[in-house]
């Protein structure tokens, strides 16, 4: 009976320090990753609605709300529109590309960022229904105590 009191507890043990050295810090993570994401997906959303803009004018002289960083923004007379620097999402590597060029990747940028964004969702559901079913493992053991020490009385 004491063996099958300490085979429970190292069951219950073990299962705890799962969820939380496995499951919960990996909930986290993917939760982080999926708004990094949709912060990059605004920026892209963000540059296209410009290029549209830049695009509208064709290389007329165009002034815009322009974001400096830290969302400071400023006025900004852009002279010649033939070309935008964009940046790739490649570790600060950007390229210099028309502005027709420049729409078509933001495009296909925003696409796999919605796609990127669907699937950590998909991950996020999948560790949630991980701790579910572990919760509902230990709720088992912790029945199946009960109903056991209810019985001997």
């Amino acid at each position: 009976m004491a063996s099958s009191l300490n085979s429970k507890q190292e069951r219950l043990e073990r299962y705890s320090t799962f969820v939380e050295t496995i499951l919960e810090p990996s909930l986290a993570s993917l939760h982080m990753t999926q708004a990094i994401l949709s912060k990059e997906l605004t920026e892209y959303q963000g540059l296209l609605a410009r290029l549209l803009e830049i695009q509208e004018h064709g290389n007329k002289p165009v002034e815009m709300l322009m974001d400096l960083g830290a969302e400071v923004f400023a006025t900004a007379l852009i002279p010649d529109t033939s070309f935008v620097n964009v940046d790739l999402g490649l570790q600060g590597v950007h390229a210099q590309l028309t502005v027709p060029e420049a729409i078509d990747f933001s495009r296909k940028r925003e696409a796999l960022l919605k796609k990127r964004i669907e699937l950590m969702g998909e991950r996020i559901t999948n560790v949630e229904d991980q701790i579910v079913t572990v919760d509902l493992a230990v709720q088992e053991i912790l029945l199946s105590e009960g109903t056991k020490a209810i019985l001997k009385t």
